[in-house]
This record gives C-alpha cells, sequence and structure tokens, in this order.
C-alpha cells in the first residue's frame, strides 16, 4: 500500500508541477526528430509529429487526473445522494429511484459512457459527464444499502424520537457513517476513471488532439508501433501504472478502514 500511495503522489506531483517537469512544449512538432528513439534530447523519444513523449506523458497525467477526479466528484455526488434519497424514504421512492438505477447498471458501463460521449461530443466536460454517469449506480446502491442499515440504529432512532427531521438525520447522521466505504469506492474508481478516460480517447470519442492524452497517445501511435514502438509502449505504461497504483491504494484504505464495498 505504502508504494502505491507514493506512486499515486508521483502522479499528482507531475500534474501539479507539469510545467516545470516537462523537459519541452508537449505540443511542439520537430519534423527534424519524427519518431526518435529514446536518447539525448528526448528522453523518452517523440511520436509521429516529432513531439516529445515524455512532455506529453507529464501533461497527460494532468488530464487524465482532472477528468477522472471530476467525473466521480459528478457520479460520487449524485450517486451518494440518489442513494440517500431511496433508502431512507423507501416505499415508491426506493422503488423508482432504484429500478432507474437499475436501468444503468443494464447497458455495459464503457458503452454507455461511449453513447453518452457522442451524444455530447469529444471534449473535457463529455467525458467527464460520460464517466461520471457510468459511475453513479455504483455510488447510490452502496449508499442505499448503508443506509438501509443504518436507519434502524439506535442513534437514528434517537435523533428521530428527538423530534430531528429527515434532512437533519441524514446529513448529521447517516452521511458520516458513509465517508469509509465512499472513500474506498473513490480511490478504487479513480484507477477505473483513469482507464476508462484512455479508452474513449483510444476509440477517438474522447479527449480530442492535440491534448496531451494517453489513450489518445497510444491511439496515434498505433500504426507506427514497429517503426517506433516507444511510443505507445511509454502511455500505455503510465495508463497501466496509475490504474494498479490506484486499485491497490484502493485495496489497502479498504482493509485498513474494515469497510465493505
Amino acid at each position: 500500500m505504502l508504494l502505491s500511495a507514493l506512486v499515486v503522489l508521483g502522479i499528482i506531483t507531475l500534474a501539479i508541477f507539469a510545467p516545470q517537469i516537462a523537459t519541452h512544449d508537449p505540443n511542439r512538432c520537430d519534423v527534424r526528430h519524427i519518431l526518435s528513439p529514446p536518447g539525448e534530447g528526448h528522453l523518452l523519444g517523440t511520436d509521429e509529429l516529432g513531439r516529445d513523449v515524455f512532455s506529453r506523458i507529464v501533461y497527460g497525467a494532468r488530464v487524465t487526473l482532472l477528468v477522472s477526479a471530476s467525473a466521480l466528484l459528478v457520479g460520487l455526488t449524485t450517486g451518494v445522494a440518489i442513494g440517500l434519497v431511496a433508502g431512507f424514504f423507501g416505499g415508491t421512492v426506493d422503488f423508482l429511484v432504484m429500478r432507474f438505477v437499475d436501468v444503468l447498471l443494464s447497458i455495459p458501463g464503457i458503452l454507455l459512457a461511449i453513447l453518452i460521449a457522442v451524444v455530447l461530443g469529444s471534449g473535457l466536460v463529455p467525458v467527464i459527464v460520460a464517466i461520471g454517469v457510468f459511475a453513479l449506480p455504483t455510488y447510490a446502491r452502496v449508499a442505499r444499502g448503508s443506509v438501509l442499515a443504518l436507519k434502524e440504529e439506535e442513534f437514528v432512532e434517537a435523533a428521530r424520537a428527538l423530534g430531528a427531521g429527515p434532512t437533519r438525520i441524514i446529513l448529521r447522521h447517516i452521511l458520516p457513517n458513509l465517508i469509509g466505504p465512499i472513500l474506498v469506492l473513490a480511490t478504487m474508481d479513480m484507477g477505473t476513471a483513469a482507464l476508462t478516460t484512455a479508452g474513449l480517447s483510444f476509440l477517438g470519442v474522447g479527449i480530442s488532439p492535440p491534448t496531451p492524452e494517453w489513450g489518445l497517445m497510444v491511439n496515434t501511435a498505433r500504426p507506427y508501433i514497429r517503426q517506433a514502438p516507444h511510443a505507445i509502449i511509454f502511455p500505455g505504461m503510465a495508463i497501466f501504472v496509475t490504474v494498479l497504483a490506484f486499485n491497490i491504494l484502493g485495496d489497502g484504505l479498504r482493509d485498513l478502514l474494515d469497510v465493505k464495498v
């Protein structure tokens, strides 16, 4: 867990200090060094337009973390709110809300994200919305399940007996008890969101060029995999390491906090 936390911290550092860490302008083309191998002047080589791969990976960390964190924020806040309302009030509200969630769950996640991205178009905001909707059902189900157990606890009954209204009970007594499971789930979902971001860009419905994004870098380097394998290996490794680090960190937090998600 410690190693994964250090890797995640390193990725965050790359994203924050990208202008200071990058050795070149990520979008600067150099026709004299197209598909150059790693070496002097270009630490990880150049791509099909002569752009520095290392610099594009560094700036790509910023794009990946921004999209992933924003998308999870959308899915988390919306999903938790839906789950809280459905679980606390039950009855018809619970039935209608959870049937909507079931409809979303019945559609393969990546297919749902692609559909939303295609409808809204390419760019940062459509990708954030697409991944946020993709993540929403999971948070709704986790929040609802926790609320169904918590609302029968004695401290909730005591608050209700003292005259506390539904809003106060939800915000002051139930929501704080959801922080552990939601935090663990969000950490693990960061890897999934990063992978989905790369997948959408790879398929051409995500981030638009020339924005440095890892999935887009892998896609544009595909035709040159034999001639310049470094152009596809290094961004692919960035995706792999990021997803693995967040997944391991999430597993470690789950064991540390002893929660079930």
